[in-house]
């Protein structure tokens, strides 16, 4: 078990996951000098789930949840173990605490993983927790 490290592919990662509008992958992100000025405050995949951990427990749905669990495992970013012992939580905010924990847990890729998907499964919810500032081509 190598836990990734930060800008380093895994192989249990392999599958990208779908494109985001703020996520450009392949892009470096530290501090290498970029000429568009585009992107100069980029957040941490980490901290925006932080960022909206409150009120993601308050606002998610089950539905949202389960999707979420079932493209976590597709990806490798959950294993059976961990999508069970969030299914297993009895009140849907201790499941969506459970789900948000434990990907914060595993790091930079496994949170834009997340982020990724709940963007294309409810961008509305995005949207209300800021993860989608506006529309972009």
């Amino acid at each position: 078990m190598n836990p990734p490290a930060a800008g380093e592919g895994t192989s249990d990662l392999s599958s990208p996951p779908p494109p985001s509008p703020v996520q450009h992958a392949g892009q470096a992100t530290s501090s290498s000098t970029s000429s568009n000025n585009k992107q100069q405050t980029t957040t941490k995949p980490e901290d925006e789930l932080l960022g909206i951990r409150r009120e993601f427990v308050k606002r998610v749905s089950d539905p949202l949840i389960n999707g979420l669990l079932d493209d976590l495992l597709h990806h490798k970013v959950l294993n059976f173990e961990e999508k069970d012992f969030v299914m297993n939580q009895k009140v849907e905010a201790d499941r969506a605490r459970q789900l948000i924990d434990t990907v914060l847990r595993k790091g930079e890729r496994a949170s834009q993983t997340m982020i990724n998907y709940m963007k294309v499964r409810d961008s509305h919810l995005c949207s209300t927790l800021g993860l989608i500032s506006s529309p972009t081509g």
